[in-house]
């Protein structure tokens, strides 16, 4: 039984509803104490119940073998970076056709959605890494030529399963296309996590070759299956959060292929994989800041952060003090957003204009000048949920002083009002419990910043499967 399962999924939520009733037994009783501690396993099953809701619903970790590499932060003990291949002189090869089908499935197309989405489960010729590779495409692109390219790496811990959906790609594109913004674009989306472990942007020696993967077969596999521009100047690759990373790194080091590179709420050092465990002194060979004075070709590069993306904005400070004559840097902010895809849409749509050099209409992103200005930020939300937590509180305790009362009274209840005392003692524990995991999830959120202000619970929503 995969962890990505519905049977999981089911069995967490099981859980949850017999502790609630559990909970609320045991406040019927008037055992506080105990109403307490159980409450705060409705806290934590509720927290785990939700995580294996946004899995079946995302499918990122789809194996118990990556739920306890994940947990258990192990990543890779092997270092040692590889060298890239050459690249080949052409991909005219049988190894680089691959068979491409339409993908029916609404949630993974989207709403609003235009023009086609395929997939192929391909095996790289030269990294032999074999996983899905998503692409989208305009109408009638098998007539088109010179198509433009945008390579986009998702995430850890993530895969390409929803990212087309969740950047809005198959409604933004067309449209921007229509409007003549653009002109016709494909976007390839690959897979990133060959094995169980933390994924690698690079060659290391002993672990799947991703950095081979990315920079040679899947450029391959675009040339020879899609009609599209040679001129590197027109080819970008992207990614979100660890994907912008790997896409920095990436795209940096090896400058051959891609003029553009499109880095949404990155970082600059290596934090997952086997990078993170190099000694700082060789895990400066992998930071982004210090890649882009060394690239020798002409390249294009827009840095995006919003909210308090700490490792985002650490990034654009960075990257502000660089100066190069074959770089071209654009760093934008966003006040309002953060770690999410609510932001990392709007960033999407936005790299739309900039890489046909047109003015970014977004009216919350600016150039970057400094690291500090979200105003309030977070703080409302966490208000809230400090004046949730007090009501409810407050709420068990004059339960509680009622009950008492109530049961000093030598009279028999009505029916009716014993399933009132149940109705409120039920939801009173599962208040509690919500109380309890919001604060779980504040915890949580302080490291992955998902959620900024309350504008951010509709793509955390998205991430959970309910909108």
């Amino acid at each position: 039984m995969a962890p990505n399962s519905l049977v999981i999924v089911l069995t967490s939520w099981a859980i949850v509803v017999a502790i609630v009733l559990a909970s609320a037994w045991l406040l019927r009783r008037r055992k506080v104490v105990s109403f307490a501690a159980t409450s705060v396993f409705t806290s934590i099953f509720l927290c785990l119940s939700i995580m294996a809701q946004i899995n079946f619903h995302g499918g990122y970790m789809k194996s118990w073998s990556e739920v306890r590499e994940f947990v258990g932060g192990s990543g890779t003990t092997q270092s040692e970076p590889q060298p890239l291949p050459p690249m080949p002189t052409s991909f005219d090869g049988a190894a680089y056709k691959a068979t491409f089908t339409e993908i029916s499935d609404p949630t993974l197309r989207g709403s609003n959605f235009s023009g086609h989405f395929m997939e192929t489960l391909w095996k790289g010729p030269q990294s032999q890494i074999q996983q899905k590779v998503r692409v989208w495409a305009p109408e009638g692109w098998q007539k088109m030529f010179n198509l433009n390219v945008v390579v986009l790496l998702h995430g850890f811990p993530s895969n390409p399963h929803l990212m087309s959906a969740n950047l809005q790609i198959p409604s933004i594109l067309p449209e921007l296309q229509k409007s003549g913004i653009i002109g016709p674009t494909i976007v390839v989306m690959p897979e990133l996590r060959p094995d169980s472990r933390e994924p690698d942007c690079v060659n290391i020696k002993g672990r799947p070759a991703v950095g081979t993967w990315v920079m040679r077969d899947i450029v391959g596999l675009i040339q020879k299956n899609f009609p599209v521009s040679h001129d590197r100047m027109v080819w970008s690759l992207g990614g979100i959060s660890a994907g912008a990373y790997c896409a920095g790194v990436l795209g940096t080091s090896t400058s051959d292929v891609f003029g553009n590179l499109l880095l949404f709420s990155g970082y600059d050092e290596p934090l997952f994989g086997g990078l993170k465990k190099m000694p700082h002194k060789e895990k400066a060979d992998f930071v982004i800041s210090k890649l882009i004075p060394k690239v020798n070709q002409p390249t294009r590069i827009l840095a995006t952060s919003s909210g308090s993306d700490v490792d985002a904005m650490k990034l654009l400070g960075r990257l502000a003090k660089i100066k190069s004559s074959n770089v071209e840097l654009e760093l934008d902010y966003g006040s309002h957003g953060g770690h999410n895809w609510g932001a990392w849409s709007q960033n999407f749509k936005d790299s739309m204009y900039w890489l046909n050099h047109k003015k970014i209409p977004s009216t919350d992103h600016t150039k970057f000048t400094n690291e500090g200005e979200s105003g309030w930020g977070i703080v409302p939300v966490y208000l809230s949920f400090a004046a949730f937590t007090v009501i409810m509180l407050i709420a068990v305790a004059l339960y509680v002083r009622f009950a008492k009362q109530r049961a000093k009274i030598p009279t028999n209840p009505r029916t009716v009002t014993k399933a009132l005392m149940w109705a409120t003692c039920i939801f009173l524990s599962l208040g509690v419990g919500i109380a309890g995991t919001l604060w779980l999830g504040a915890v949580v959120n302080i490291k992955m910043e998902t959620v900024q202000s309350f504008e951010d619970f509709a793509p955390l929503g998205r991430l959970i499967g309910i909108l």
